[in-house]
């Protein structure tokens, strides 16, 4: 019952913490460029023209090329690839054909959910571990930290995302999580007993 209760309270920290980092505090805002509104548009209207389906476009790619097609052939593709990626640009567009409500209930619930079963596997993993309440924290602390690492590290690394995004979107995390944390390690308790 306290894993649950601790996941509650730890998913409406969390919920909250996003609510003031981003809407209240703006903290993140000057994360992600702004454009003027018709550099915006001529953007959009030149995605919405190239791009057929909602998805995730890298660029440059791979000229794609049969499968049986000979070493030469796949070894020249790779090396035009390399060369167009050296010299740039790249790109990375997640691209959304349809518009959706900004902030609807809907993705508020499910942002809600996920945190909830978020919180659930830090609750059920500092009570597995045990140990006093600041082995508690260090144990949901590791886990905020694994977590931004994994994510935003990887993708600042492979992708290049810059970095005034990718700290943000960490310190974000790892602030959020850390609050929560805070409270759930004193709702939850070890299974045996703590001794000395």
């Amino acid at each position: 019952m306290r894993i649950l209760i601790a996941a509650i309270v730890g998913a409406f920290v969390v919920f909250m913490w996003g609510a003031v980092s981003w809407a209240m505090l703006d903290l993140w805002g000057g994360a992600a460029e702004r454009l003027p509104v018709e550099q915006e548009s001529r953007m959009i209207g030149g995605l919405d023209e190239t791009l057929d389906a909602t998805g995730v476009y890298f660029a440059p790619m791979p000229v794609e090329h049969p499968a049986d097609a000979s070493a030469e052939v796949q070894a020249q593709a790779m090396d035009e690839w390399t060369a167009r990626h050296r010299e740039g640009p790249i790109a990375m567009v997640i691209f959304q054909q349809e518009g959706f409500e900004p902030m609807a209930p809907s993705i508020m619930a499910t942002g809600l959910l996920i945190d909830f079963v978020a919180a659930l596997l830090v609750a059920a993993a500092m009570t597995a571990v045990g140990g006093a309440y600041g082995r508690r924290f260090a144990i949901g602390l590791a886990m905020a930290v694994f977590a931004a690492l994994t994510g935003h590290g990887m993708y600042w690394n492979w992708f290049q995302f810059p970095e005034s995004w990718s700290a943000a979107m960490a310190a974000d995390q790892i602030i959020g999580w850390s609050l929560a944390t805070l409270v759930m390690a004193g709702l939850v308790r070890p299974r045996t007993p703590v001794v000395g």
